[in-house]
């Protein structure tokens, strides 16, 4: 004798938790061509990945733009930026994306879907830096990979930072990072010159930040890079976004 399936049960969603921005509101995952044909022109499209508020859905061109998806105008002029804001009003799924200007239109696919997992970085020459993680559902490690034009300056016995670990249903917890490698409670924390690894984050971990004091991350700006390993599927989830480095 068998007993009837059970229902698949879904993952806890941690959009809601405190320091999260994987919302719909500020995060959107988008797929998307990065050229779009205006008759003989060409309009460039770029993006984060995933959409956020300092790297949104951008259209640029040399002649003014007017864009539509499904037929509803979301912006005008010759370099349009869409926000994950402007975003939410359309449903998961693919969509038409029109480009019209100097008496043509061209066409393009636009498909959205919820944000799995977002970064940042912010922060400047001389000043403080903020680098963040968050997950749609739990991560058990991540990692973060600097832009080659920025480095940590790291050394034993150093302190580098502190690091905030925000857990569904628990008071955040934080930790100082001294050295290259930092255990709390199970939880380590390698940091190199141009990444940082966390390993063994405790169920229900939805965001993950670190604050390294004015001295400690030096150099330009770029691209940074996250890989987030699930909890439950052990699936790797990547994200990358322009770093907001400010001098």
């Amino acid at each position: 004798m068998t007993s009837a399936p059970s229902s698949i049960v879904a993952p806890m969603s941690l959009t809601g938790e405190s320091g999260a921005f994987t919302d719909v509101g500020t995060c959107r995952s988008v797929e998307t061509s990065h050229l779009v044909r205006l008759g003989s022109r060409a309009v460039v499209v770029s993006y984060g990945s995933p959409v956020t508020p300092w790297a949104p859905l951008r259209l640029a061109s040399t002649t003014p733009l007017r864009v539509h998806i499904d037929g509803r105008v979301v912006g005008a002029d010759r370099v349009i930026t869409i926000s994950p804001q402007t975003l939410s009003a359309f449903a998961e799924g693919p969509h038409e994306l029109s480009v019209t200007g100097a008496g043509a239109t061209g066409h393009g696919r636009l498909v959205l879907a919820a944000c799995a997992v977002a970064v940042r970085l912010a922060g400047g020459p001389g000043k403080a830096a903020t680098l963040s993680a968050s997950s749609h559902y739990g991560v058990r490690a991540l990692t973060f990979r600097l832009p080659p034009g920025l480095h940590v300056a790291t050394g034993r016995g150093r302190i580098l930072g502190w690091a905030t670990i925000m857990t569904a249903g628990y008071p955040s917890r934080g930790f100082a990072l001294v050295g290259p490698r930092t255990e709390s409670n199970a939880v380590t924390v390698s940091v190199s010159a141009h990444s940082l690894t966390v390993t063994n984050l405790p169920p229900r971990t939805g965001v993950f930040s670190v604050t390294l004091p004015a001295g400690v991350l030096s150099g330009r700006g770029g691209v940074v890079r996250l890989t987030a390993r699930t909890r439950g599927s052990g699936a790797l989830l990547r994200a990358s976004t322009p770093a907001t480095w400010l001098g």
